[in-house]
């Protein structure tokens, strides 16, 4: 990736995250998952970027903005990697801008097998964006080819298509969030596609779930 080419990307990671976050149900998302008791709905539609679905969570935390942040940054330093059972190791390949919002960095994640071991670890290079303004705090991402990291035998390619984490304030309620959550991942190899669209929903909603777990214990 030519570093020229980020202040483009990053516009567009915004503009298609932020669009993407302001639909609803008449922009094609079907609803797949709900729960009452986690205030959660999980949506999905047919991906524009790629052959397979994208999927988005809606669902309100009990918990700052900044604070719903803090745990669902994407940085090895932090705390996601404590508790999402998804995510095996982070590392940071490159930091692009971090004393300014937007923080902007490239990120190597390696996950876990998921659906009782059918589908093997994966790993992914993404840029990230982390923004925060008076509407939202959050993290978004694409992934990028680098020369300097390339796949190794230990992991699956995995390209993830915009995706990100929002933490929307919500006006008079400073502890209260409404988190968004954007998945529209490729994760390669042979698995057959529907068995990947079978599990994402419950990833995501154990994702939303210990999110819920981690933001409660924060005090």
């Amino acid at each position: 990736m030519d570093l020229s080419e980020i202040p483009s990307k990053i516009d567009e990671l915004r503009r298609q995250i932020m669009s993407c976050a302001s639909e609803g149900e008449k922009d094609g998302w079907h609803l797949v998952k709900q729960s009452e008791s986690e205030q959660m709905k999980i949506y999905s539609k047919q991906s524009a970027l790629f052959n397979g679905r994208m999927f988005k969570a809606e669902c309100m935390i009990d918990g700052s903005p900044e604070t719903c942040f803090r745990h669902c940054n994407p940085k090895p330093e932090g705390t996601r990697a404590t508790w999402d059972s998804s995510i095996k190791d982070m590392e940071v390949i490159q930091r692009i801008s971090k004393d300014q919002w937007p923080e902007v960095y490239i990120l190597r994640t390696m996950s876990h097998g998921a659906a009782m071991g059918m589908i093997s670890a994966r790993d992914f290079v993404d840029l990230i964006v982390n923004v925060n303004n008076k509407e939202v705090v959050g993290t978004m991402g694409e992934s990028v080819t680098l020369e300097s990291c390339p796949p190794v035998s230990e992991y699956v390619r995995g390209f993830n298509h915009y995706c990100g984490v929002l933490c929307f304030r919500i006006e008079g309620e400073p502890n209260k969030t409404k988190l968004v959550y954007i998945v529209q991942a490729d994760i390669g190899g042979q698995v057959p596609t529907s068995l990947v669209e079978m599990a994402i929903p419950s990833v995501i909603a154990s994702f939303c779930s210990s999110l819920k777990k981690q933001v409660a214990k924060d005090p």
